[in-house]
């Protein structure tokens, strides 16, 4: 468990904030009927320190003037006299002492926040207050609890990025936080403020669409980009082979004496005057796994070796120039998605070692930061190192700190299993809700939070946090604060765009398998593509069942979406619904993708997901939706096909079919059949030349064909000029 920061503080150890109470009408306003009841001021630790403070101080006033006094009448011997005097100055102190005592107690809970300039992340809270609620308002006999309220006015919360003692910074939350939102408002500001260029390791594919809208070039391991670790790039035998170490301990998960093997198989091959490639690695260790002479143990370790060289081959092999050249030109976004938790270790620390070798072979590039790196969930590249008990590459750099001109950023649900280096020297730390009891003791014991900040842990806002800024801390300040991140603007995004060219990555057409395909005799290459490939990463129709249902019924609870998807027939099977234990239900997993949120038990469908269920959303990538009837006919019709749980894509092509809609596979229902996808024709009018050119296109494409209009004389029409061999549908408009 990491040690806490010296400089951070929580409620318990003099948070100025933490116990502040209001019993204002605007705050009464505020709450309303959900949290009826404020706490006293008289009861809260803030007065009661107060109290104490000032009795205590008062008392020992009053004694100094009992001495006072009584050495007075001693001296003049006057008894009557000393005792006037002592009244006197007694009525003064005290007099004296309310302004006294005024201005110390705003000073204990009103610090003034150090001025700061940079990025502005959101808006910062000045007011706090506790507020005593049932957890499930409106029961009367719910279970009562603390939630922490922020209210008040607010002022602007700026993140001074480029005096920062050092560059890295983490986020946390648990899922549905606002974690996501705050990794691209902190990257995108500061890249325009500061002009760094931002590198994101997307471990799950979540920033695909946000990178094409952010005007970002995207690769996507294997596809556009797999890594060559073998390189020798200019590096001695010894230094290359110990970077393969690493990579293959804390990438590929090998133990260090495994890890230790593979690097003497490489180190040979070195030597030899040569450059290995994963095949030579993976017979070398086929070859001593099976050779008898050799001792048992050894036979193991390659046995084991053997099979992580397998499990890893998709993302060796050709690696693109274009993307290292473009490093510090432009903005980029790596996709993960679809590979092995394996496979994804490799892409990652792989990635990471090579931006390494960049800065510390070019001295001239550390003078100021030249890089934003962004670990998205890729941190668990590095749990190996916390059995291992060892230091990964990307914890070195983070102790380092400015040493190198890049900085990293790592976001993460998870962050008991982080290593201690991340959070004892990460100058900016943001911390976002958890709900799990357990999630919010372990970052409650990590932080030494207090009170306060633990009920504001469960109870914060989509969007809220509580900001650890070591740069404030050195300027004086020793609290958290609390914010409001503000999300990325239309504007933002747009001038984003425009900052950096963005290059468009070209297939990599070399075996996904070359340790499997090695001997083979290999296949012709196909040249006959699919046409209207349909979307790399389209839902699935459990996941689209469940958009569809958070479509019909907005922010509803869980048990009203399960009845409305298992009224319609989409989905029946409980574990699926609901999730087990080795499974998350359709809800949970259209959170986890980023299509919809979670509210407590309520969901709600996100930008994200409600393009591929919302007809309006979907159409809007038509190169033309004709005339208003057309676009009527293209909507009911959308609404038709989704009765039946298809999946519908409308062509941004000009020769192709207005909707190309995807069954679900009679045999395995959580499949699309892409074999049996549908061309969809819009027709207003039955021209016969427009009719049969349309039909000639889908049947050369293999695409069967639903024809839609709104007028029965039509329908006829076209059921003659095609034999009444294709499906129809009479929608009225």
């Amino acid at each position: 468990m990491p040690q806490q920061n010296p400089n951070m503080r929580g409620s318990q150890q003099g948070n100025p904030y933490a116990t502040a109470i209001s019993t204002d009408d605007a705050v009464r306003d505020l709450l309303g009927r959900k949290n009826p009841e404020i706490l006293p001021w008289s009861k809260t630790p803030t007065y009661r320190r107060t109290m104490r403070m000032f009795v205590s101080s008062l008392a020992a006033y009053i004694a100094i003037v009992l001495v006072l006094g009584s050495a007075i009448s001693a001296v003049l011997g006057h008894a009557l006299l000393g005792i006037e005097i002592m009244v006197a100055i007694f009525v003064l102190i005290v007099l004296g002492y309310i302004p006294l005592a005024r201005w110390l107690y705003y000073r204990s809970i009103k610090p003034k926040r150090p001025s700061m300039d940079g990025a502005v992340l959101g808006t910062a809270y000045t007011h706090y207050i506790e507020v005593h609620h049932a957890i499930e308002p409106g029961n009367p006999v719910a279970e009562q609890g603390t939630k922490a309220l922020l209210a008040g006015q607010t002022e602007e919360y700026a993140i001074d990025y480029e005096h920062e003692p050092n560059p890295h910074v983490v986020i946390v939350g648990g899922s549905g936080s606002g974690k996501t939102v705050t990794l691209r408002a902190f990257i995108v500001r500061n890249c325009m403020q500061l002009g760094v260029p931002f590198l994101i390791i997307d471990w799950n594919g979540e920033q695909e669409d946000w990178a094409r809208e952010a005007g970002a070039t995207l690769w996507k391991v294997p596809g556009t980009m797999k890594l060559n670790p073998f390189a020798r790039r200019g590096k001695n035998a010894a230094d290359r082979t110990g970077l393969l170490m690493d990579l293959f301990q804390f990438g590929a998960g090998l133990t260090y004496l495994q890890a230790g093997r593979l690097r003497t198989l490489a180190y040979q091959m070195y030597q030899d005057g040569g450059e290995p490639t994963l095949v030579e690695i993976w017979r070398q260790a086929a070859e001593a796994m099976n050779d008898r002479r050799k001792p048992p143990d050894e036979r193991q370790y390659m046995a084991w070796i053997e099979q992580r060289l397998k499990m890893i081959q998709r993302v060796i092999g050709y690696e693109p120039e274009e993307f290292w050249t473009g490093l510090l030109q432009r903005n980029n976004v790596v996709s993960l998605r679809g590979l092995s938790e394996a496979e994804k270790g490799v892409a990652a620390y792989a990635i990471f070692q090579r931006v390494y070798e960049i800065f510390n072979e070019k001295p001239e590039l550390n003078r100021k930061m030249q890089l934003m790196l962004v670990l998205d969930e890729a941190w668990k590249i590095l749990q190996s190192q916390q059995q291992d008990r060892q230091e990964a590459l990307p914890s070195q750099i983070v102790r380092l700190g400015r040493k190198y001109g890049f900085g990293i950023l790592v976001s993460t649900q998870q962050m008991t299993d982080m290593p201690p280096t991340f959070l004892n020297s990460s100058a900016v730390q943001i911390i976002h809700r958890y709900r799990e009891t357990s999630a919010t003791l372990s970052v409650a014991s990590l932080y030494n939070l207090g009170q306060f900040e633990s009920a504001y842990l469960n109870t914060a806002k989509p969007g809220e946090a509580m900001v650890f800024d070591q740069y404030r801390s050195q300027l004086g300040q020793w609290w958290l604060d609390y914010i409001k991140v503000a999300m990325l603007n239309k504007k933002e995004m747009a001038n984003l765009a425009q900052l950096y060219d963005t290059y468009e990555p070209k297939p990599i057409h070399e075996t996904q398998l070359p340790i499997d395909d090695y001997g083979k005799t290999p296949k012709k290459e196909e040249t006959e593509k699919i046409p209207f490939p349909p979307p790399e990463n389209r839902p699935t129709p459990s996941i689209h069942a469940a958009l569809l249902a958070l479509l019909a019924k907005p922010k509803a609870e869980l048990f009203d979406l399960v009845e409305w998807v298992r009224h319609e027939g989409f989905v029946t099977s409980d574990p699926t619904l609901y999730g087990s234990k080795d499974r998350k239900g359709i809800f949970d997993g259209a959170v986890e993708l980023g299509y919809a949120t979670k509210e407590g038990n309520t969901y709600e469908i996100t930008d994200q997901g409600a393009r591929w269920v919302r007809p309006e959303l979907i159409i809007k990538q038509a190169a033309t939706t004709g005339g208003e009837i057309h676009k009527q006919l293209l909507i009911k019709a959308i609404e038709y096909l989704h009765e039946n749980n298809m999946l519908t894509i409308v062509p941004s092509e000009d020769e192709a079919p207005d909707i190309i809609a995807y069954p679900r596979e009679g045999g395995k229902r959580y499949m699309w059949d892409d074999e049996e996808r549908y061309a969809c024709e819009i027709q207003t009018t039955a021209r016969k030349e427009n009719v049969m050119a349309n039909k000639a296109r889908n049947d050369k494409d293999k695409l069967k064909t639903l024809w839609v209009t709104y007028d029965e004389r039509i329908l006829d029409e076209i059921k003659k000029l095609t034999e009444n061999n294709d499906e129809y549908l009479l929608i009225k408009v």
